[in-house]
C-alpha cells in the first residue's frame, strides 16, 4: 500500500514538474541569479516617461465635512517639503488659518494662497496661468465641476509649465 501511494505521489510530482517546465518555455524568461548578483531594487520609484505622466489629480469630496482637510493637508505638507524651490499656489475660496496649516507641518515659506474675494477674475484663467508659467510645482484649485475637455486642457497647461495640479470639486 505504501509503495502504491509513493508511486502515485512520484507520478504527481513528475507531472507538476513537467507543467512548470512547459510554463517556463512559453515565453516567460527564466533567469538564474548567482548568489553574487544583486537583486533588482523593487522599492525604487518607477520612472514614467514625461509624455505619459499625469499632471492633474482630481479630488472630489464634500469639503463642508470637517475631516476633508485631514486628507488634503498632509498632501500639501509633503509637497511643501518637496517643492523643487518653486511655489505651491492655492487658488482658494477662502483663507485657511495659519495655525491649521502649521499643525499639518505645511512649509508656509513656499505657499501662496490666492483668494479672489471680489470674484473679478476667472478662477479657470488664473488656474491655467499658474500652471503654464512654471513658477509653481503644485497648483491647488477649487472648481465647481471638471469635465474631460477641461481635464485635457489642464493637463496640457501643467505639462507646459512642468507643474502638477490638484483640482478639488464637490460631488
Amino acid at each position: 500500500m505504501q509503495a502504491s501511494l509513493f508511486n502515485t505521489e512520484l507520478h504527481n510530482l513528475k507531472a507538476c514538474t513537467a507543467s512548470l517546465s512547459a510554463f517556463g518555455s512559453q515565453g516567460y524568461s527564466q533567469t538564474q541569479r548567482t548568489t553574487h548578483e544583486k537583486a533588482p531594487d523593487i522599492t525604487a520609484p518607477v520612472q514614467i516617461p514625461p509624455a505619459v505622466q499625469p499632471h492633474v489629480t482630481h479630488l472630489q469630496m464634500d469639503f463642508t465635512n470637517p475631516h476633508a482637510l485631514s486628507i488634503l493637508l498632509p498632501t500639501l505638507s509633503w509637497h511643501s517639503h518637496h517643492n523643487e524651490q518653486r511655489w505651491i499656489t492655492w487658488l482658494a475660496a477662502e483663507f485657511l488659518e495659519r495655525s491649521t496649516l502649521e499643525n499639518y507641518d505645511v512649509d508656509l515659506s513656499c505657499l501662496r494662497m490666492l483668494v479672489d474675494s471680489s470674484q473679478e477674475h476667472s478662477p479657470w484663467r488664473l488656474l491655467l496661468t499658474a500652471l503654464r508659467n512654471g513658477s509653481s510645482t503644485l497648483v491647488v484649485a477649487n472648481l465647481p465641476t471638471l469635465n474631460a475637455e477641461q481635464l485635457f486642457e489642464l493637463n496640457h497647461a501643467a505639462h507646459s509649465g512642468n507643474s502638477q495640479a490638484l483640482i478639488l470639486t464637490t460631488p
